[in-house]
C-alpha cells in the first residue's frame, strides 16, 4: 500500500546544489560595497561575527564583525548597526596594526561583559606576529556610555600566557561556573602548521573585575587533547544537570571534544572525544547549536561539518547535516547519537536557530558555504531527530553562473556566519550573514529580510482519512458509517478556511467551505458523504479502492492532493505523530490526536519511494563508516560486511525496520569483537525484495 503527498510547497526536493525550493519571501535590503567598488569595512573576509545588540538601547540592532585573511591590510574590528528601515551603517572599527599582518592571519569576536558592571564589551581573538613573543592576542573595547561609541585604542590587552598567537580560532564569553565573573573561552591553534602544532584551550576569567588594572585567571587549558582545536566553541547544558557544558571541535576529522563544569568554582573536567568524519580537514566553524523543539524532557543538539575542498575552492567532499540525541550525561554520547538529515556538495559554516518568518514554528539556518546558500529548515511537529520533521527551503541563493574566474573567488558568495532577529525594528524577521570570499566583485555582508507574509495554508495538512467505512464512524451523525478526512493545523496561528474547495479529485471542487476557523493544534473533520446538505459534509464519496483526497484555497491554489490505493476496511491512514511526514495504518480517531495502535501494524512512511543503498561514507575509512539506506516498506533486512573471500565478517544488522531512511554506523570491528584488518570489503543490504551490495576501502 502507497501513499503520495504532493504540496504547494516543496519538502525536500533534493540536488547537490539546490537542496529545497527557494523561498521568495526573503529578500536583500542591504549589503556593503564589495572591494572593487571602494568598499574598505571589512578589509578582509568577515570570518567571525556576532549580533544582534543593542548598545545605545535606541530599538535598533547592532553586531561585529572582524576581518581575517588580509594581509598587508591588518585584520580590523568593525561595529554596525541598523539605522532605519532596511539600512545599515558602520559606526566604528579598529585596526590590529600592531598584531600580525602576514596572508593568512585570522580573527574571532565575541561579545561579553567580563568585569561585571553591565556594560557591554567587544572581545576580540586575533594573531600576533608569529613565533614573535610580546604580543597581545586578546584585545577588549568597553562601550563608551557618554559618546556611545567603543574606543578607539583597546581598554585592555593581554598575551594570555603565551609566546604568541598562531591561528585565533574561536572565542566565547559566557556564565560557566555560578560565580560573580564571566568566562572567556578560546581556542588557539599554534604553528608550525601541520603534525608539530600544539593547541591551547583555555577557560579564563578576570578575577579583579578591574578593566584598568587587569588580573587574569587561568581556570582550565587543555593543551594534549588535540593539536588544533579549531573554529568551534559552543557552551549549553544538554544533559540538564544544572553544570555546563563546553563543546569544542578540533579540526581534524571534526574531532568533537566535550567539556564540563564540575558544580565548583573554575573546576572543569574533560567528557568525551570522538571523530565525526575520516576526512582529515573535515571541521566546524561555530556549527553546533542545542535546541528542544517539541518540548520534551530531552534537549537536542544539530551540527553541520565543513566538508572538505582544495585550497582553489575545488570540492572534494560534502558538508553533512546530523540532529544528535540527547543524553542524560554529556560522556556517553558517541557518534550512534548523530541522526543523518541531509548533505550539501559545497560544505556548510555557521548552524543557529530563530524564527525569521515570525510564525512560530522553531527554525535551523545553515550557511552552505560554496553552495552560496542560505538553508531554513523549520520545525513542523514530530520527532525532531527526524528529518521529516522539518519542511527544508532555500531563503537565499546567488547566481551561481556568475563564477566566472577559475581558481579564485570572483563571483562567489562563501556564506560563513549569520545570526536572526529584527535590527531595523519594522516587525519583520531578518537574517544577516557573512561571505567569506576572497573575490572583489561581491559584497561581505548581506541583509535578508522576510517580507511578512504567512502563508498560514501550509500549516493545514491532511491528518487522517478513512476511505472504506462500513461500522466506524459517523453512524451517532448520520444513522450509518461514513468516510472522513480530517485536517490538521500544526501551526500557531488560526487558519481561516473560508472559500477553500474540496473534493476526490484534483482540479475539481464538490464543496465549499464557509467562514470556518481552525485553531492551532485544532482538528476539523470532513465528511466524505456524497450529499449536499453543506460543509462539512462534502458532495463526493472516497473509494475504497483508491483515489484521491483534493483541496484548494479560495484564489484556487492546490492546498494538497493525498493520493492513495487500496484500503482496508475500517482501518485509517494517518499521520504519527499528528502534522508529521510519517504515515501509517492506525484505528481511527477522527478529530482527535492519532494513535500508533493497530492489531495488525503495517506502519510506513510516505517517503521514500524507492529501494536504494548510498555509498557509504567516510570512503576510504578509518576506523568508522556509515551507510545510508532508502526502504519504502517496513520489514525485516540483513546489513552485513564480507571480505574479498565474500565470507561474512560482521553482521550490522538483522532485525525488522520500518520504512523510511536509515542511518547505520560501523566501527570496523568483526563479529569477535576485534578490528579488522585494513583492505577492500562488501556491504550487502538484503531486503524480503531486494539484495544490493557495494564496496568499500578501509584504510590504516
Amino acid at each position: 500500500m502507497t501513499i503520495q503527498i504532493q504540496k504547494m510547497i516543496c519538502f525536500l526536493c533534493f540536488s547537490l546544489i539546490i537542496g529545497a525550493e527557494v523561498d521568495s519571501s526573503f529578500s536583500v535590503k542591504w549589503t556593503d560595497l564589495p572591494w572593487g567598488a571602494g568598499g574598505f569595512h571589512p578589509d578582509g573576509p568577515p570570518w567571525s561575527m556576532v549580533g544582534p545588540y543593542d548598545f545605545d538601547n535606541d530599538g535598533y540592532g547592532d553586531f561585529i564583525v572582524t576581518s581575517s585573511y588580509t594581509g598587508s591590510f591588518c585584520n580590523g574590528v568593525y561595529h554596525f548597526e541598523a539605522v532605519a528601515n532596511d539600512s545599515i551603517a558602520l559606526q566604528w572599527y579598529y585596526y590590529f596594526g600592531d598584531l600580525s599582518c602576514t596572508y593568512d592571519n585570522y580573527s574571532s569576536v565575541t561579545v561579553g561583559d567580563v568585569d561585571g558592571d553591565s556594560i557591554p564589551e567587544i572581545i576580540v581573538l586575533a594573531d600576533t606576529e608569529p613565533g614573535v613573543s610580546g604580543g597581545h592576542g586578546l584585545q577588549i573595547f568597553e562601550w563608551n556610555t557618554d559618546s556611545l561609541l567603543f574606543p578607539y585604542m583597546p581598554t585592555t590587552t593581554w598575551d594570555m600566557g603565551l609566546d604568541s598567537v598562531w591561528e585565533a580560532g574561536q572565542i566565547i564569553a559566557a556564565e560557566l561556573d555560578g560565580d560573580a565573573n564571566q568566562e572567556v573561552v578560546v581556542s588557539i591553534m599554534n604553528g608550525p602548521w601541520g603534525t608539530t602544532g600544539s593547541s591551547h584551550f583555555m577557560i579564563f576569567e578576570l578575577e579583579n573585575s578591574d578593566l584598568d588594572s587587569p588580573s587574569w585567571h587561568i581556570e582550565y587549558t587543555d593543551p594534549i587533547t588535540t593539536n588544533w582545536s579549531g573554529y568551534n566553541i559552543y557552551v549549553n547544558d544538554l544533559d540538564q544537570d544544572g553544570l555546563m557544558e563546553i563543546y569544542t571541535v578540533a579540526w581534524e576529522y571534526y574531532h568533537l571534544i566535550i567539556y564540563e563544569n564540575t558544580g565548583s568554582e573554575d573546576l572543569y573536567a574533560y567528557q568525551t572525544d570522538f571523530y565525526v568524519s575520516n576526512e582529515l580537514n573535515e571541521r566546524a566553524n561555530q556549527s553546533i547549536v542545542m535546541a528542544n523543539f517539541n518540548d520534551d524532557n530531552t534537549n537536542e543538539l544539530y551540527a553541520v561539518t565543513s566538508g572538505t575542498n582544495s585550497l582553489t575552492g575545488e570540492l572534494l567532499t560534502p558538508g553533512y547535516f546530523y540532529g544528535i540525541e540527547g543524553s542524560s550525561n554529556v560522556s556517553d554520547i558517541t557518534f550512534s547519537n548523530f541522526h543523518y538529515f541531509n548533505h550539501y556538495q559545497g560544505g556548510l559554516r555557521q548552524l543557529i536557530t530563530g524564527d525569521a518568518d515570525m510564525d512560530g514554528n522553531p527554525n535551523l539556518y545553515l550557511a552552505g558555504h560554496y553552495n552560496e546558500a542560505v538553508y531554513d529548515w523549520e520545525y513542523v511537529g514530530g520527532n525532531p531527530l527526524s528529518d521529516s520533521s522539518f519542511v527544508e527551503h532555500i531563503i537565499f541563493l546567488d547566481d551561481t553562473t556568475d563564477d566566472f574566474t577559475s581558481g579564485t573567488d570572483q563571483g562567489k558568495v562563501r556564506v560563513a556566519k549569520l545570526f536572526s532577529g529584527d535590527i531595523d525594528n519594522d516587525n519583520q524577521g531578518d537574517i544577516v550573514f557573512t561571505s567569506a570570499g576572497l573575490g572583489s566583485d561581491k559584497p561581505h555582508i548581506y541583509f535578508l529580510e522576510h517580507d511578512g507574509s504567512l502563508d498560514l495554508t501550509a500549516t493545514i495538512v491532511v491528518n487522517e482519512f478513512l476511505a472504506s467505512n462500513e461500522t466506524c464512524c459517523g453512524s451517532e451523525i448520520f444513522g450509518s458509517g461514513e468516510d472522513f478526512v480530517e485536517l490538521y493545523n500544526y501551526g500557531t496561528a488560526p487558519v481561516n478556511i473560508e472559500g477553500w474547495g474540496f473534493s476526490d479529485s484534483e482540479g475539481i471542487i464538490a464543496t465549499t467551505a464557509p467562514d470556518t476557523m481552525i485553531p492551532p493544534g485544532g482538528f476539523l473533520i470532513l465528511w466524505y458523504t456524497g450529499e449536499t446538505n453543506g460543509f462539512p459534509e462534502i458532495d463526493a464519496k472516497l473509494s475504497s479502492g483508491g483515489e484521491t483526497v483534493y483541496g484548494e484555497d479560495s484564489s484556487g491554489t492546490m492546498v494538497f492532493s493525498v493520493s492513495f490505493d487500496a484500503q482496508d476496511e475500517d482501518v485509517s491512514y494517518g499521520r504519527y505523530p499528528d502534522g508529521s511526514d510519517t504515515w501509517q495504518q492506525m484505528n481511527p480517531t477522527p478529530g482527535s490526536t492519532n494513535t500508533n495502535l493497530l492489531s495488525n501494524d503495517n506502519s510506513f512512511y510516505s517517503a521514500p519511494e524507492y529501494f536504494s543503498l548510498g555509498q557509504n561514507y567516510p570512503n576510504p575509512f578509518n576506523p568508522q563508516t556509515q551507510f545510508h539506506y532508502d526502504l519504502p516498506k517496513s520489514g525485516n533486512i540483513h546489513l552485513a560486511i564480507y571480505d574479498v573471500l565474500g565470507k561474512e565478517v560482521y553482521t550490522v544488522l538483522n532485525d525488522y525496520q520500518r520504512a523510511g531512511k536509515h542511518n547505520v554506523l560501523w566501527t570496523g570491528i568483526n563479529n569477535k569483537g576485534l578490528q579488522v584488518q585494513s583492505g577492500i570489503y562488501f556491504y550487502r543490504l538484503t531486503t524480503d525484495s531486494e539484495i544490493t551490495t557495494k564496496k568499500m576501502v578501509y584504510t590504516k
